[in-house]
């Protein structure tokens, strides 16, 4: 029987987590990590799902976009089917807890895993990124945390209450407490990319380690000096994702690929790349380049997780003068 209450690390001078668990042990559960947005609920998502815990079809933000977008029948029949191909599985929604369609599905077991950061650096946040002004931000924590408040005080719920500040702070021992707590026993290569997930304040999103890449716009210098050193053209093609047109795809990507973009213009232009980890492409890893003049090298790496690549604008399409290749 897992049982912990309150107390459970009533020893240490400050709490991680403060938690009301009851499951029986080996019992089949599902995680629900909510909070309020810019609140860290990516951050405890990572951990989790380094911790083992399948988060779903995640993007950067370790969030399933299905909990956003299926309508209620639908994403039921999602549920039931998670249910059947994992026995512990979770999700990371902020506004899942005053969301009325979430509220209405049937989960298996749930426990409830909500955030809780400084008001004033919430506040912050959220302004910063787009909240209309800091009254309105505040408006939007206080009704979070009443949902939050609601779910609690029934005595059949499942919780855990995470202070960001100090997960933080301690980064191990809130990746160990919180793998105590549900039953979780992971390896210490594990562990170590569970911490990995702690970035801490401004550190923005870290993709989980099986979306693992990185891309860069290399200097001018480490571009080929003949354009014969390039290796094949992608062909142009024009493959629509919402807002954006795809121009070029590759899909078959060393885990250390070069490309050459080459542009005649001498104007100052950008050329959006976006990835798919096999989900599709996402927005969610979108990024932003500055072409350097007629030719721009941009190397990308990755340990497995891109199946594609694409190369965009977020305002329409490519012009039909640049051209991309395999370097």
């Amino acid at each position: 029987m897992l049982i912990m209450e309150q107390g459970m690390f009533a020893k240490q001078t400050k709490k991680i987590l403060i938690s009301r668990v009851n499951i029986p042990s080996n019992e089949h559960y599902t995680i629900l990590v909510s909070g309020v947005e810019r609140g860290g609920t990516s951050m405890v998502a990572g951990v989790l799902g380094e911790l083992g815990i399948d988060m779903g079809p995640v993007g950067l933000n370790h969030e399933d976009p299905n909990f956003l977008h299926l309508e209620k029948d639908k994403l039921q029949s999602y549920i039931l089917r998670r249910n059947e191909e994992r026995s512990r599985w979770g999700f990371k929604y902020p506004k899942a807890h005053i969301d009325s369609r979430i509220k209405e599905m049937k989960f298996r077991n749930p426990v409830w895993v909500y955030v809780f950061r400084n008001v004033v650096s919430n506040i912050d946040s959220l302004v910063a990124w787009g909240a209309e002004n800091t009254l309105r931000a505040y408006e939007r924590i206080i009704l979070y945390y009443k949902g939050m408040f609601d779910i609690i005080k029934a005595e059949s719920s499942n919780y855990i209450l995470v202070s960001y500040e100090r997960a933080v702070a301690e980064p191990e021992r809130f990746a160990t407490e919180l793998a105590q707590l549900l039953e979780l026993q992971p390896d210490f290569p594990t562990m170590q990319l569970a911490t990995k997930q702690v970035t801490g304040e401004g550190g923005g999103y870290l993709p989980a380690s099986r979306h693992y890449h990185f891309v860069e716009v290399l200097p001018p210098q480490f571009v080929p000096g003949k354009r014969s050193d390039s290796g094949a053209p992608l062909t142009r093609g024009s493959y629509v994702l919402g807002n954006l047109v795809i121009n070029f795809q590759d899909e078959d990507i060393q885990k250390t690929q070069d490309y050459i973009v080459s542009y005649q213009e001498r104007d100052n232009k950008v050329v959006s790349i976006i990835f798919d980890f096999g989900d599709g492409f996402t927005g969610l890893a979108l990024y932003d380049l500055p072409l350097n003049g007629d030719t721009t090298l941009i190397r990308v790496q990755h340990k497995g997780a891109v199946r594609r690549i694409g190369f965009c604008s977020r305002r329409g399409q490519l012009p039909l003068e640049v051209r991309v290749s395999r370097c």
